[in-house]
């Protein structure tokens, strides 16, 4: 039966205090997603079928579209109108409803692009890792920081950043605040400018409402705040979503309701409860069957059924007997028991006003950021010049972390550039000398040698490697390609490269770019009158040092390869 399709998603939105979605404001639908078989249809209030099965996933109607998803091998996104035509052709591979009239979709190989309701581009997010949809003006975008790792920002309606990346999580503006999380894991608000407005102090902040209240969480338990950040009700309940002027709240694991100054309405004495939303009865879990009660408390629908969701205006559904039917006020069926599911979106619009189609991630390999952390003209702001102390102080690392055995140092490992690229940085020169040292006591000498880190030795060799991962597998010679195009007043050896290892210089130095299965390497040499490219050794990537750097040959020089890592 279909029902085991949709309950993991209705226990997770009664359990869940966490936003799913955006708040787009509660209409009465109008169509109704559900299905008989394998696909997804539409029928009106009455129960007739008014689009026939046939898709895949659907949405709920927003300003006069529904997002649907076809069957078949190579399912897409689109929108249709109220009559079942497709008004914007689906060829996405993701994409949002409408909100605030733009809609986000995503196409193979394409990033974040925002749309109107005739499918005309404004504008698109090439900079975003993943975006969620417009509220009030604002929509929130996840970028990859210096550091590699993933912040939260904002886009206005124009497609500008208006707030720079920054927050580890977000809600959506609303009475002009928007709740945020920092690095540390507490939660505050920022106004539109992107200030703080109220401090960080919350393990949790919700949205606020149209009353300007939020939800709070602080020492795991829930409470509410006012706009300037003073509670209305002390932090004491284990959960808790608004309702209108009142709010559902869960205490020793069970539901009920209190007012706006936490007193309690209706005694927490169900198993499982969704909000009234409007109508002015609740659906709620009694003796493992659902029912209606009305704002007293009392059941107006006895409990009977497997599963009941809130009312839209005065049609409710319900599971009776493993098949989904819709009742009205009086508890009677205006819909008999004929279906076997209910798309998901249908099942949180009804319970909160959100959709669950409300973020794309992208499906862009944005070549740029990854050659924008290449610089081989100075390395990670290191140059001929530098020296071992000077790459000691700026990553402050000790001497333990330099080899004495090899040539080339590691100093970043696998800093992500975006979702689809690993950036670890090397170094090469000798950091290690070989001293003598006079051992023993007065009546017994004798002398060894061992190796001393030398700070001021200069380095003399650089290398990136670019471990490719998801959308990056396959895309080697498109990163090669865009690093040839940075070496602006380089020359390419054509007699030395082939079609794995290409050599270029401008006189002064070597970049060598060599492609394996998932990975690129830049190398970087300096050149000196006597040294020339057979110096290079392809196999291990190291030079030969005696040409340039006295008499001093390397122990051994370790062969690297490239692992081909899964992340």
């Amino acid at each position: 039966m279909k029902k085991i399709i949709f309950l993991p998603f209705l226990i997770l939105v009664l359990n869940s205090c966490i936003d799913l979605g955006i708040d787009l404001g509660k209409d009465n639908v109008d169509l109704i997603p559900v299905s008989s078989g394998d696909k997804l249809e539409y029928i009106d209030r009455e129960g007739k079928i008014q689009i026939n099965p046939q898709f895949e996933n659907a949405s709920v109607y927003h300003d006069g579209l529904a997002l649907v998803k076809t069957s078949g091998e190579n399912s897409k996104y689109g929108y249709i109108s109220e009559e079942g035509k497709f008004v914007i052709s689906a060829k996405y591979l993701e994409a949002t409803v409408f909100s605030d009239e733009i809609a986000w979709v995503v196409q193979k190989n394409g990033c974040p692009t925002a749309i109107n309701t005739k499918g005309k581009v404004l504008f698109k997010a090439e900079f975003a890792e993943k975006v969620r949809s417009f509220k009030n003006g604002f929509a929130p975008f996840q970028q990859i920081d210096s550091k590699g790792d993933l912040k939260w920002g904002f886009i206005s309606k124009s497609g500008k950043v208006v707030i720079n990346p920054q927050f580890e999580n977000v809600g959506h503006f609303n009475n002009k605040k928007c709740p945020v999380q920092n690095n540390k894991g507490k939660w505050g608000f920022i106004n539109e400018k992107g200030l703080i407005d109220i401090s960080y102090q919350f393990d949790y902040a919700g949205s606020f409402d149209s009353k300007g209240h939020a939800i709070i969480k602080l020492t795991n338990k829930y409470g509410v705040i006012d706009e300037d950040g003073k509670f209305i009700i002390n932090p004491q309940f284990s959960m808790m979503k608004t309702d209108g002027d009142i709010f559902l709240i869960e205490q020793d694991n069970k539901y009920g309701w209190c007012d706006e100054d936490g007193k309690i309405l209706i005694n927490p004495q169900f198993e499982n409860a969704f909000p009234f939303s409007g109508s002015k009865l609740a659906a709620v879990e009694s003796a493992s069957k659902w029912g209606y009660i009305n704002k007293e408390g009392k059941f107006e629908i006895n409990p009977q059924f497997g599963v009941a969701l809130p009312f839209d205006d005065d049609l409710a559904m319900v599971e009776s007997a493993d098949k989904i039917g819709f009742i009205n006020l009086e508890g009677k069926f205006e819909i008999n028991p004929q279906f076997e599911s209910v798309s998901n979106d249908y099942i949180n619009y009804v319970t909160s006003g959100k959709s669950i189609f409300n973020s794309v991630n992208t499906d862009f390999f944005n070549v740029d950021a990854i050659t924008e952390a290449i610089n081989t003209e100075s390395p990670e702001n290191f140059t001929f010049n530098s020296s071992f102390g000077d790459v000691q102080r700026k990553y402050s690392l000790s001497e333990n972390d330099f080899s004495a055995y090899t040539n080339i140092q590691q100093v970043i490992n696998e800093k992500k550039i975006t979702k689809d690229a690993y950036l670890s940085f090397y170094v090469g020169g000798k950091s290690y000398e070989q001293v003598s040292v006079e051992r023993g006591d007065a009546w017994y000498t004798y002398t060894e040698t061992e190796n001393v880190f030398k700070q001021s030795n200069k380095l003399n060799f650089f290398r990136f490697e670019i471990h490719l991962t998801g959308k990056g597998y396959g895309k080697e010679s498109d990163l090669i390609k865009a690093l040839e195009h940075k070496l602006v007043g380089y020359t390419k050896n054509t007699n030395k490269s082939n079609s794995s290892n290409l050599y270029y210089d401008n006189g002064n130095k070597i970049v060598l770019l060599q492609k394996d299965a998932y990975a690129v390497t830049i190398s970087v040499y300096k050149m000196s009158d006597s040294m020339n490219y057979e110096y290079i050794d392809e196999s291990s990537n190291t030079t030969s040092y005696d040409e340039y750097e006295g008499d001093y040959e390397p122990e051994y020089e370790p062969e690297y390869e490239s692992e081909n890592m899964d992340y």
